[in-house]
Order: C-alpha cells, then structure tokens, then sequence
C-alpha cells in the first residue's frame, strides 16, 4: 500500500521579521502566493498547519526546490528553516520583506496582500 501526502504544497516568497536574538527568532511570518492571491501566515500557524498535514512549505532558489522543514532551537522552540540550512534559516531570511497588511491562509488565496 502506497501513502501520500494530501497536504497542499505553497511556495514562501516573503517573510516579516521581528525583533529577536538569534536568527530563527526574527522571522514571524511567512508569505506567498501572486496577485490576487496572496498569502500571509504567522510561523506558529504555519507550523501547526505543517504538524497537522494541511500544508508543506517550499523555497525556489536557482530553479532548486528547497523543502522547508520545522526545527526545534536548543532552547525547545520550534522554527521554520529549508532542509538545505544548517541551524540557522539562511534561505527564509534572503528572502525579501513583506510589507504590513492582513493576510489569509494558504487555503485561502484570495486576498490581496502587499506580500
């Protein structure tokens, strides 16, 4: 017997940083999708909707697909970086800057975001 993976797959084109310490604490959003349907989601949605099988996550870089996978830092909290990373989420964090507004759910693509 042969088990897929129902989740959705959506690319991360952005993300929202925030003050932090350590590199993985400053990105606390991710966001993808085009014009009219964009998306936005903060990292801890983002990775229980991993956690629960509703989406994957991806990077392009150089046509290179990266999967992006949840870490857990040495201090217990859980974090988004590609498979590609080491420690640090160098990939997430050359991605550009998503401007403030609202944001909707992978799910639901069809708000239009300045993401």
């Amino acid at each position: 017997m042969v088990l897929l993976n129902t989740a959705m797959l959506h690319q991360i084109r952005r993300i929202r940083t925030g003050v932090g310490a350590e590199p993985h604490q400053r990105i606390t959003h991710v966001g993808g999708g085009s014009v009219p349907r964009v998306w936005v989601l903060p990292v801890e949605q983002a990775i229980r909707g991993m956690e629960q099988g509703l989406w994957c996550f991806c990077v392009l870089e150089d046509s290179r697909f990266l999967p992006v996978v949840i870490a857990t830092s040495p201090s217990g909290q859980k974090y988004l970086k590609t498979a590609a990373d080491d420690e640090q989420p160098d990939h997430l964090l050359a991605l550009p800057e998503c401007r403030l507004g609202q944001g909707g759910s992978p799910a639901d693509e069809s708000s239009e975001l300045p993401c």
